[in-house]
């Protein structure tokens, strides 16, 4: 299950055309270039930079009478197969469309060969890929995304098909997801149906639901809680969140997984610190991200309220440990991909990051220079990374999405 995390809604996105005589690397062209001749140009240019040139997106072939652009904003890989979503402009008409396609297979992928989605693609929402290769996606109707303190109902989507296919969340609060051949609702109680942490699980044949109490995870006033997050890793869920034992100073982690039979006993870490200020919506925040080289092995982000600061948990499948603490992330966050236990952050600036001690290290990559980087995903070859270029095209110029792997160190 991918997450999105662009919670300042839709990716703004560069129309700009570069400044007259300013040389573009990777993909130059002329009003005589075609969408192959500048994707290979754009191949070249990667493979003399150390990198693997993935694929290229394009609004329009070999289109250069019109200001046209593709700006990826979301990239999903699982089992080495590739999947995007982009946002596709011809920008003097407003011309806009969502395009997306999964198991990529050529050096160019344009609209008239990806599908494109008349539902709203919510950024908020989770995105992954099904086992019949379609692209789906739960939603969930809450202001302050994905379900994380509790409030809203969820929706499943199949954009494959256009069509809202699978259920909505029943009146408890959580978080959707589907196991095996079933759609399983982790609550944690905040005004749901049964008051406690819950696990709802969906009769197929008869459209209802029933639940039970999630094991280890129980609401008192000396157990409260703040907020949860999970991540669906092959046939195993975990769920992460945070509480405190009688002062909000007093701070805990925790996490449990559950299989589609059974959870696994929690696992906690006191002594993480303050959890926030009083009042539901004044709390730190949490997520839980995959390690590519050991994804059962995930990591556990948290935020603390009112500041810019993120610390770092990783969870060994036995204990949570601190990996770091205090990382300041000014320029605002959007992102995070961990490679290999290399942590990247992709910011609202659409620079990538290194995370080095508690510090944010701006990446050297040449093959991405000083272009927008508006996606990251891992993988257990590298890191995928989707580049805003534009190409000096005339009479008109035009700007793309290129897609390239950054091979492990």
């Amino acid at each position: 299950m991918k997450k999105g995390f662009y919670f300042a809604g839709l990716l703004v996105l560069l129309s700009c055309s570069p400044e007259a005589g300013s040389e573009i690397e990777g993909g130059e062209g002329n009003s005589n270039s075609t969408s192959v001749q500048e994707t290979q140009q754009a191949k070249q240019f990667y493979h003399s930079k150390g990198v693997q040139f993935k694929f290229r997106s394009y609004c329009r072939l070999d289109d250069n009478n019109n200001n046209h652009g593709s700006t990826i904003f979301q990239l999903i890989e699982e089992d080495s197969k590739i999947a995007f979503l982009a946002h596709n402009s011809v920008y003097a008409i407003s011309l806009q469309s969502y395009n997306f396609m999964t198991n990529v297979q050529g050096e160019i992928a344009t609209p008239a060969t990806a599908s494109s989605s008349g539902l709203v693609l919510d950024l908020k929402g989770d995105f992954y890929v099904n086992e019949a290769n379609q692209l789906t996606s739960i939603s969930y109707e809450n202001p302050y995304g994905m379900g994380a303190i509790g409030e809203g109902t969820a929706k499943f989507i199949n954009h494959s098909l256009n069509t809202n296919n699978g259920p909505y969340s029943p009146l408890a609060s959580g978080y959707m997801f589907y196991l095996g051949n079933t759609f399983y609702m982790l609550s944690a109680g905040l005004n749901s149906n049964s008051g406690a942490p819950s696990l709802y699980t969906r009769n197929n044949t008869t459209s209802t639901w029933s639940s039970q109490l999630v094991p280890g995870f129980v609401l008192d006033t000396n157990n409260n809680y703040c907020t949860s997050h999970i991540l669906k890793v092959g046939n195993t869920v975990y769920w992460s969140w945070i509480n405190y034992d009688t002062s909000l100073d007093n701070g805990k982690m925790n996490i449990i997984s559950f299989d589609g039979t059974n959870f696994s006993s929690v696992t906690t870490l006191t002594g993480i610190g303050t959890v926030g200020l009083s009042g539901i919506d004044r709390k730190n925040t949490v997520f839980l991200t995959e390690n590519s080289a050991t994804p059962n092995q995930p990591f556990i982000v948290m935020k603390r309220y009112g500041t810019a600061t993120y610390d770092i948990f990783k969870f060994t499948g036995s204990a949570i440990t601190s990996v770091v603490s205090n990382i300041t992330v000014t320029p605002g966050f959007k992102d995070i991909a961990i490679v290999n236990d290399v942590i990247y952050i992709l910011c609202n600036d659409e620079k990538l990051y290194k995370v080095s001690g508690s510090s944010l290290i701006a990446t050297n990559f040449s093959a991405i220079g000083s272009e927008a980087v508006t996606a990251i995903e891992p993988t257990t070859s590298g890191l995928l990374v989707a580049i805003h270029k534009y190409i000096n095209s005339t009479p008109q110029p035009k700007d793309v999405s290129d897609v390239i792997l950054i091979p492990n160190n």
